[in-house]
């Protein structure tokens, strides 16, 4: 079993025997839905909707100040 560590809680996730690129997981601490996004080393991250955005699962807008433009 290959295991990869949570971006957002940093707990460990199986990810099964063979991993691809684009595999979905879920985090059984946080139940965020993660995707394989590199093999060596192993990582995931959140994965892209079809306007190549990440999909978080939070609703809460970014507000940037005017210096960081």
């Amino acid at each position: 079993m290959t295991i990869a560590k949570c971006p957002l809680c940093g707990e460990k996730v199986k990810v099964g025997i063979k991993p691809w690129i684009g595999q979905e997981v879920d985090c059984p601490a946080c139940d965020a839905t993660l995707e394989v996004v590199s093999l060596r080393p192993l990582s995931l991250d959140w994965p892209y909707d079809d306007e190549g955005y990440y999909e978080t699962g939070y609703d809460e807008e970014l507000e940037l100040e005017e210096d960081e433009f």
